[in-house]
């Protein structure tokens, strides 16, 4: 079972909800996972769509773009920061590092969006490690 997210063309993205059942929570009537659920986005642009559906999920979106403004800003469950995320080179951050500021290095990140512009090459080994 999947479902396109965000706006046609550049900003669509189609997700993989098989896994992904939210749990009733009684006590407020909102929808939870077991676990919380963690989003990472890299490269956000103009378009936050992707990263607002998310939170209808009931997730918590990390997001991250070189050219964000706060205007960009809009939902309680996205933390968006300016950043470069590439290999950790001068000026850039690894996908490590985040996890690690974010205290996230032991957590299982539920949906990841890559969507930088080429950029992801530049990163990629540093991030599979």
């Amino acid at each position: 079972r999947g479902k396109w997210l965000g706006h046609c063309y550049d900003g669509h993205k189609y997700v993989c909800l098989d896994d992904f059942v939210p749990k009733r929570n009684h006590a407020n009537g909102l929808d939870q996972d077991e676990d919380e659920c963690i989003v990472y986005s890299f490269g956000v642009s103009d378009d936050p769509a992707f990263e607002n559906e998310m939170t209808h999920f009931s997730c918590h979106v990390y997001a991250y773009d070189q050219d964000w403004t706060e205007t960009m800003l809009q939902n309680l469950r996205i933390t968006l920061e300016k950043a470069s995320i590439y290999d950790g080179s001068e000026g850039c951050v690894t996908f490590g590092q985040l996890l690690s500021k974010n205290n996230h290095s032991t957590q299982t990140i539920k949906y990841l969006k890559v969507d930088i512009e080429g950029g992801e090459r530049k990163g990629l080994m540093e991030w599979i490690k």
